[in-house]
Parts: structure tokens; C-alpha cells; sequence
């Protein structure tokens, strides 16, 4: 687990480290998430959340982020966010819904 942490962002790690020492894999998702949300409103100075906070940065017309060279693969980075973020501060982060098979 520890190579595994050393790929992300150490805000990240710090955000959910404690979570997966303990085993609970589904809110060391969840905060992990949060955490990055946080940040990309953090760089944009955007107060949205979810796929709106993820998708109008990078489709931004007049400035918008760059995560890759192709245009193929930056429209399917956002995509794979976008949903990440639907899928983990969706539906999944109330309480009432069941968790993901993590483990």
C-alpha cells in the first residue's frame, strides 16, 4: 500500500492515510475525493462542485486547463474525472447508500 501512496498528491495521502490504516477503504475514497475537490475549487477559485467544478475548467474557452497535448486524450481525462467524482461524491457519499466493495 505504501508504493501505492507514494503516485499521489501528498495532500491527497495525508487526507485518507489514517482512513486506510484502519481498513475503511470506502471514506478513504471519499476523502480523497474531497480533498482533490477542494483543490481544483482551491486553482480556479470556483465555488461549484462535482462534474460542473471538473468539466468547465478544462473546457474553459478562453483558458482552460491542459492535462494532455491530444485533444483525444485530454476529452477522456475529463471524462474519467468527471465520473470518478460523480461516482464518489455522488450518490455513494450519503449515508444511506451502500458503500463499494472495497477490500
Amino acid at each position: 500500500m505504501a508504493v501505492h501512496l507514494t503516485l499521489l498528491h501528498p495532500e491527497v495521502v495525508e487526507a485518507c492515510t489514517d482512513l486506510l490504516g484502519a481498513d475503511r477503504f470506502d471514506d478513504a475514497i471519499f476523502a480523497a475525493f474531497r480533498r482533490l475537490e477542494h483543490e481544483v475549487q482551491q486553482r480556479t477559485g470556483s465555488p461549484a462542485i462535482g462534474t460542473e467544478l471538473v468539466t468547465t475548467p478544462f473546457r474553459d474557452k478562453k483558458d482552460p486547463i491542459r492535462i494532455s497535448d491530444r485533444e483525444q486524450d485530454e476529452g477522456r481525462l475529463v471524462e474519467l474525472f468527471a465520473g470518478a467524482i460523480r461516482l464518489f461524491k455522488g450518490d455513494r457519499s450519503h449515508k444511506d447508500r451502500p458503500l463499494l466493495p472495497c477490500g
